[in-house]
Order: C-alpha cells, then structure tokens, then sequence
C-alpha cells in the first residue's frame, strides 16, 4: 500500500537473461552472483542522481533490496520517496527510472504512487482503446 504523497519504484533484473553467460564464465554462488548485480544497479542510479545534484523536497529516495520468496532470482530492488507538495520528485524518479533502463537493458521498472500507476493514467488519451491496463 502506497500512502498519499509517496511514490514507489521496483527494478527487476531479467537474471535468467544476464545469468546464462556469467556462470558459463564464472565460479560464483547464485547469491553473490545478485548481490553484485543489486549493488551494480543501486550504484548506477547512485552516479545519476550525483551527476544530476537533483534538490529532494524531503529525504530522497530510501532503498531496499526485496528477496525473492520461492527464488533469489526473484529479488529486486525498490525505492520510495515521500514528495509532499513537490510533484518534480515523482518526475524525476521517471527520469532515472529512463535512464537506468536506458543504460541496462536488462531491467524492468515498474513506478506507482496512491493513484496507482501513474503513468498509465497520464498517458490514457493516447492509449490504443484495446489497450487495458
């Protein structure tokens, strides 16, 4: 449950998709394996917001890794931020959501605030009319 005022952020990794050719390569543990991957993201987004020296109206974003329950292949990673009044916060979080995926292909975002995914809702008037969410 999202509160009023909050937008939240998850970044899935495709492991299968970027897995296959590292442990071909690699004598790693399947843990370690996507903690490095998780922190390679985290950092990522880390260097864009530092390069961008974005003002947050409130505390910035609060990370967290999320375990997967029936695999570690299903962790992810999510951020919340709590942006009050200041709706650019709730933009800028899409911008780095673009940039990161830009960046890795790999991942998937998904973003949503209290009214749910706020993005489909700006962008309904261009929506195809078979398109349901």
């Amino acid at each position: 449950m999202v509160e009023v005022d909050q937008v939240v952020f998850c970044l899935y990794p495709d492991f299968e998709a970027i897995s296959k050719a590292f442990f071909a390569q690699n004598d790693v543990k399947e843990t370690d394996f996507i903690t490095m991957h998780l922190e390679r993201y985290y950092n990522a987004a880390q260097r864009i917001l530092s390069k961008e020296n974005y003002c947050w109206h409130d505390c910035g974003l609060q990370w967290k890794v999320v375990k997967g329950v029936m695999s570690p292949f299903q962790s992810f990673l999510a951020a919340q931020v709590d942006f009050g009044d200041a709706m650019e916060d709730e933009w800028f979080c899409v911008k780095l959501l673009l940039e990161l995926t830009s960046e890795f292909p790999e991942l998937v975002a998904s973003i949503f605030d209290s009214d749910g995914d706020f993005l489909l809702i700006e962008a309904a008037e261009v929506l195809p009319r078979w398109l349901e969410p």
